[in-house]
């Protein structure tokens, strides 16, 4: 009997793709799977995550089973999926957190212990009955240098909030902050601002072939030879750039003054020395164990428009991270527009 109605769907068409699927009429079914579909598609979603998106959706046409705890179980798994980014950055944020509460707290110890000899001392130069002018220049010497270290302290906690501690560079935080500042110059002075991601090419493998240890020294010699590429194309190219490590093996750079064209030559020159650099292992004797090893990295490079929805800032890291999704699905080492991948 043909159909009269099609819920849940804007076109018979798809009401009928739905229904060769076999999934049920049931409109709790329908709206999950055009969700999914949905949030496949959505452009301003991550590569992976859309992926994900997908490949539950298949999985789900696939099996066929339309249960009650199927349904259950789908509508889980896509709340997680959507919450994963969230809750990563939001475990970096606690780490990070973390991190500063226990340099916060050594330091609290350390003056604690400062200001305890202080008031020792002082005790001792009143007790000794020194000349009061005497007494009052040590006295005031000492808070001095109390004050100054103190002084020290906040600006050391300052720039750890601010930093990552394993490569130096800024962190995530400190990102998100410049940014916001360079959108503002941006429109101010009509100049470009690009920005480049790049992932290390199976990182995983390498920890799980070398350990952690090697593979912290292999971040740190990633971060380095970024810097050191940059110095050299600063000059040619004429452009600020910003570097920080985005999460994980992930890095971020951003260029001001920089359009695509500067992006995608400085992504190149980045990726060419990375893959010509030969990484070397020592053991704790300091002999080498291995040698010749290749660390390789993709990117994507991304410039702003600023037709873009706002906030610009998200809008232009999703461009990049969804150009360097495409250079890995390519077959790594590579290095993309987003109006190649657009």
């Amino acid at each position: 009997m043909p159909r009269t109605t099609c819920d849940f769907s804007s076109t018979e068409p798809m009401c009928k793709t739905l229904d060769n699927a076999g999934v049920p009429t049931d409109g709790q079914w329908r709206s999950l799977v055009l969700y999914l579909r949905d949030l496949s598609e959505h452009d301003h979603r991550p590569e992976n995550q859309k992926k994900q998106f997908q490949q539950l959706l298949l999985k789900l046409i696939k099996d066929k089973d339309y249960s009650a705890q199927r349904l259950k179980t789908v509508s889980h798994e896509t709340e997680q999926i959507i919450s994963a980014p969230c809750l990563h950055n939001l475990k970096n944020a606690i780490n990070e957190t973390a991190k500063l509460l226990g340099e916060f707290q050594q330091l609290i110890a350390q003056r604690r212990g400062d200001i305890q000899t202080l008031e020792t001392t002082t005790i001792s130069r009143v007790e000794s009955g020194l000349e009061p002018q005497l007494l009052l220049g040590e006295l005031r010497t000492a808070f001095h240098s109390i004050i100054s270290v103190m002084d020290e302290d906040i600006e050391h906690l300052q720039t750890l909030s601010h930093r990552d501690s394993l490569t130096g560079l800024h962190n995530r935080r400190s990102l998100d902050k410049h940014l916001t500042k360079e959108l503002v110059r941006v429109e101010r002075e009509e100049i470009p601002l690009a920005i480049i991601f790049l992932d290390i090419d199976h990182f995983k493998k390498f920890n799980d072939d070398f350990g952690h240890r090697i593979g912290d020294q292999a971040l740190a010699t990633v971060a380095s030879i970024i810097n050191q590429s940059l110095v050299t194309l600063q000059c040619q190219d004429g452009f600020d750039s910003f570097v920080s490590r985005y999460g994980g093996e992930e890095f971020a750079i951003v260029l001001t003054g920089g359009d695509e064209t500067k992006g995608m030559k400085c992504a190149e020159f980045i990726r060419q020395q990375l893959e010509n650099y030969n990484f070397i292992i020592r053991n704790q004797n300091g002999k080498i164990s291995k040698k010749n090893i290749c660390i390789t990295a993709s990117f994507g490079v991304a410039q702003l428009q600023l037709d873009w929805p706002k906030p610009h800032s998200g809008t232009l890291l999703d461009a990049a991270d969804q150009a360097m999704y495409q250079a890995k699905k390519s077959g790594r080492n590579q290095v993309y527009a987003h109006s190649q991948s657009a």
